[in-house]
């Protein structure tokens, strides 16, 4: 999961990627090891549930990061 974490984090220049620990997971609702989104819109954070396989993640990255509606 980890590498897969560093490629897609490494594709996208126009966001921010973070490591945090298994504590600050659990504080945000999250899986550890795991992959949330914090965005500013819509539900936050997002936590990804698929397969540590770039492609899935990538995808996941971009259909999370746009809002549901846009006004």
């Amino acid at each position: 999961m980890y590498s897969t974490f560093l490629k897609t984090a490494a594709k996208n220049d126009n966001m921010l990627f973070y490591e945090a620990d298994k504590d600050c997971a659990a504080e945000h609702g999250a899986a550890a090891p795991g992959i949330s989104i914090f965005r500013s819109f819509d539900e936050s954070p997002v936590h990804y549930t698929g397969a540590a396989e770039g492609a899935e993640l990538d995808s996941w990255v971009e259909v999370s990061s746009i809002p549901t509606v846009i006004t």
